[in-house]
């Protein structure tokens, strides 16, 4: 059972690492309940071949070595990632402009979706407003009608 126990730990830090529970990870696996991961964190079960067929079939396959989640050998994830979200061995095979022009880059798109956001926040406080001040204009022409 201290095999269970490794992989009930691992399976905890992948929880951990993307920051979600156990039914998220149990939906994402494509459980309809999330027994299954319980049972496996829990240590009342050992995962089955269907556990590892899903996990490697989801979206967590992408980055979670799947060798280090069966055995516990090698390093949680694939590989690790540049500021842009390239793999490391992508990152390292740019030049230190092409690097500085790609952090550039992203900090542009990052301040250009927070301007979108505040904008529409405004534009949703302006149609707000003029929805209100055309309420009041009813109102106000249907008292003095009266």
């Amino acid at each position: 059972m201290r095999e269970n126990t490794k992989i009930s730990e691992r399976i905890l830090q992948i929880i951990e690492y993307y920051g979600i529970n156990k039914n998220r990870l149990a939906k994402a696996l494509g459980y309809e309940r999330a027994q299954a991961i319980y049972d496996v964190v829990n240590e009342k079960a050992q995962p089955s071949f269907d556990f590892f067929n899903k996990f490697a079939k989801s979206e967590f396959s992408e980055s979670v070595n799947i060798e280090w989640l069966i055995s516990g050998e090698g390093e949680m994830l694939k590989s690790q990632s540049s500021p842009t979200g390239e793999s490391s061995s992508d990152w390292k095979n740019l030049s230190k402009s092409q690097q500085r022009q790609l952090e550039n880059q992203a900090e542009t798109i990052n301040r250009m979706s927070m301007l979108v956001e505040k904008l529409q926040k405004e534009l949703d406080e302006y149609r707000s407003q003029r929805g209100n001040m055309g309420k009041g204009k009813i109102v106000s022409k249907m008292n003095s009608v009266a």
